[in-house]
Parts: structure tokens; sequence; C-alpha cells
């Protein structure tokens, strides 16, 4: 048994149970180890969809690990990741997507203390909605 919570996935969400228990324990990692762990997946499903060359699911593994980097309170870390995430979604024309990486990425600079930069990020986020 892992420190991760576990619920029963639902046949509502789509995910497959192992899917599903990784989808779990990213919305609620109990410890900085939980996210040190879960990262470590991410990161290894990265490098097999770098390898297929799926920009789809890229862009949202890199928005995951954004969002995990962020929780952990690693805003550069967080940012490094948002911003390849944001080139992607510009790229394959994601706007729904890019508008939450550009509202991420304002909630990690206003952290970094870059408040006009995140006030920039947080526009271009409205006007894309």
């Amino acid at each position: 048994m892992n420190d991760f919570e576990q619920p029963e996935p639902t046949e509502t969400t789509g995910f497959s149970a192992p899917e599903q228990s990784l989808a779990d324990c990213i919305r609620r990692p109990k410890s900085a180890g939980d996210f040190d762990g879960v990262l470590a997946i991410y990161r290894e499903q990265e490098h097999g969809i770098r390898e297929s060359n799926n920009l789809a699911e890229l862009k949202e593994n890199l928005k995951d690990q954004g969002d995990l980097l962020r929780e952990k309170g690693d805003w550069s870390g967080a940012m490094r990741i948002y911003l390849e995430a944001e080139r992607i979604c510009r790229e394959i024309g994601d706007s729904r997507r890019l508008q939450a990486v550009l509202n991420n990425q304002g909630l990690s600079l206003e952290e970094l203390g870059d408040l006009e930069q995140a006030e920039r990020q947080f526009q271009e986020s409205e006007r894309i909605c």
C-alpha cells in the first residue's frame, strides 16, 4: 500500500483504473513525498509521449506537471513547464488549454513577485475566454 489516497475509479470518468488512481493522487497529494512520486510518474510518461510525438498528450502532461510543481511551491519549475505547454498549445491551436496555462503562469508569476508580468498573463488569459 502506498501513501496516496486511491478511491475506487468511477465509470463516468473515462479513465482506466491506473489513470484514475493517478488523477486522484494528483488532486490530493498528502505530503512532499507524494508530490515527488507523482511527478516522477508524469516525467516517465512524458518521455514516452515525446517519443511518440503526441503534442496533444504532451501539453496535458506538462500542464499537469506544472500544476503539481505550483502546488508544491516550486514556482520557477512550474513556469519552465508552463512555458513549454504554452508553446505547444499555440502550435496545435488549443485555446481552451492555453487559457488555463496562461492563468497558471500568472499565479506562478505572482508568487515569484513579478506582478506586472502576472497581470499581463491574466489579461491574455481573459482575452482568450
